[in-house]
This record gives structure tokens, sequence and C-alpha cells, in this order.
């Protein structure tokens, strides 16, 4: 287990504002929208190596990627 990430929780507030947390376990992968309406703290790596896989989606056609036809 020396790849897996050790922290305390994943933190963020839910549409009352009441705090929420997901605890790590194995096999969990947390999924979000990262706008206003997700605010969120993460917390510290104890042991391990945090893994963070950033994606930009939009369905907005001005920023669309251009066509390779």
């Amino acid at each position: 287990m020396d790849d897996v990430v050790f922290c305390q929780q994943f933190t963020f507030l839910n549409e009352r504002g009441l705090r929420q947390v997901v605890r790590p376990r194995r096999n969990r992968l947390v999924v979000f929208s990262s706008g206003e309406e997700n605010v969120h703290s993460v917390g510290v790596v104890t042991r391990g190596t945090r893994t963070t896989l950033n994606l930009w989606l939009s369905r907005d056609p001005r920023v669309a990627a251009p066509n390779d036809d």
C-alpha cells in the first residue's frame, strides 16, 4: 500500500451550508464540479502520494476545441 494516500478527510459544504465529510478508501473516486456550489477542502497527506486529475468541461461552444476534420 505504499502508493495509497493517507489523509484525514475530504470536506465540502452541502446546499444548507453544513459540512459533509468523505473519508479516503481504496477504490473510491470523488468527482464534483468546482464552482461556488462545491466549496471544499482536502486533508493533509500523512503518507503516500496524492494524485489529482483536473478536467475542464464546458457546453459553451465559444470555448470548444477546433474540429480536426
